[in-house]
């Protein structure tokens, strides 16, 4: 059986280095970021906005046009953003009874009176003040009220977009990065067991490992199973959920079915991190990596040959 090579263990002066740079890397990219996704959402939402409050007739009769917003999943943005705070999709379905679908329009009457109930009970009175006063908006009104409710949808999709890039980015760096270790790519599965894992030097996207998904599964030279997290974080408070409470809670369901010698659990890190939480995710049996230095995850692999 081949000798088994640990991940490296990193100090606290090697971790704050190393969390220098990411912030600073985080920062950079912030800073040079493109307006260009803002002004696009933009553009597209406040055509919704508008004719929302158009077919409403200015909100006095939102029920009528329910069904035609809340069935279409860009529309419905404008209808649920109407609310301060706004609405999710998943607090409108229990609060009006209804599911995404036109089967709940056509089998019950009183569906499209429920859900106007519900978004006009939380209508923003400083973005819609005639809806309190029960008058018609003047023509300020309406170009404040268009304008900012699509800023705050618009600032909404971008963040939400943000998130799914930078995550989606750092995923398919990682598995660059292990092909450039000598890694196979192989299609997702399910893995309850060793068997069902890639086979030795191997890899896969995302993938059930156990009771928990891991963002790649790999197979080690020495037949480890190598499960990575990519987590982007943006603040330290961010990082802690992510982390700490998030990944570790998975790191002791695959240490527990497939034991300290059948699995390491790694995280490659992005972003803003706290280095005392990471000294504690590290003694808790998380391998730590850096998006910025791949290379120390690829030597790693290469070293349990």
């Amino acid at each position: 059986m081949l000798q088994q090579v640990m991940p490296p263990i990193w100090s606290y002066d090697q971790l704050k280095s190393d969390v220098e740079r990411s912030i600073e890397e985080f920062k950079d990219k912030r800073i040079a970021e493109s307006h260009a996704g803002y002004v696009a959402d933009f553009e597209h939402y406040r055509v919704h906005v508008a004719n929302l409050l158009a077919d409403s007739d200015n909100l006095r009769d939102l029920s009528s046009v329910v069904r035609r917003y809340f069935l279409d999943e860009d529309k419905r943005y404008a209808l649920r953003y109407l609310a301060s705070p706004f609405i999710s999709d998943d607090d409108l379905k229990v609060l009006a009874d209804v599911k995404l679908s036109a089967a709940s329009f056509d089998s019950d009457a009183e569906v499209a009176e429920r859900i106007a109930k519900v978004i006009c009970a939380s209508i923003d009175p400083w973005r819609f003040p005639w809806f309190y006063e029960d008058r018609l908006p003047t023509s300020d009104e309406l170009q404040i009220a268009v304008v900012s409710s699509t800023a705050i949808i618009a600032s909404s999709r971008s963040q939400t977009r943000r998130r799914s890039e930078a995550k989606d980015f750092q995923e398919q760096a990682i598995a660059l990065a292990l092909e450039d270790a000598g890694l196979q790519r192989v299609d997702r599965r399910v893995v309850r067991t060793p068997a069902q894992a890639p086979n030795v030097g191997e890899f896969c996207l995302e993938s059930a490992l156990g009771g928990h998904k891991a963002d790649l599964i790999a197979r080690l030279y020495d037949g480890r199973i190598l499960a990575i997290e990519a987590k982007v974080s943006n603040s330290e408070v961010n990082s802690y959920k992510r982390v700490n409470h998030d990944t570790l809670a998975k790191v002791t369901g695959w240490l527990s079915q497939f034991g300290t010698q059948g699995v390491v659990s790694a995280a490659v890190l992005s972003g803003v991190f706290k280095v005392q939480n990471l000294i504690e995710a590290q003694e808790a049996g998380l391998s730590l990596f850096w998006s910025h230095d791949l290379g120390q995850l690829q030597e790693f692999i290469r070293r349990t040959r």
